[in-house]
């Protein structure tokens, strides 16, 4: 329901900001706005996710409600030499098309 998503992704926390991004904490969700600067060739700025893991294990779901696009990620190896996230972006950037 549109009212019940509204409440999972209304920030509960103070702007929690890096140079990189605005990220907000909201009810078991991250509220993520890339910076432009940044991010420059990234089509798909503002999403939500939530992510988590043991070691060896990653996994992480991103929603872009904007753009009506999911992206789900299971990644079971030990230590990984790139953010799993950025991972996530680059898939995105070249399977989904402009839209």
């Amino acid at each position: 329901k549109p009212e019940t998503l509204k409440q999972l992704w209304t920030p509960q926390t103070a702007n929690l900001s890096s140079v990189d991004h605005h990220n907000d904490y909201c009810l078991g969700w991250h509220k993520v706005s890339l910076n432009r600067k940044n991010y420059p060739t990234n089509r798909y700025r503002h999403y939500f996710n939530h992510n988590g893991g043991l070691y060896g294990v990653f996994t992480s779901l991103m929603v872009f409600p904007e753009e009506e696009i999911v992206a789900v990620t299971f990644i079971n190896k030990g230590e990984m030499p790139i953010d799993p996230q950025v991972i996530m972006h680059q898939m995105i950037e070249r399977l989904v098309p402009l839209v």
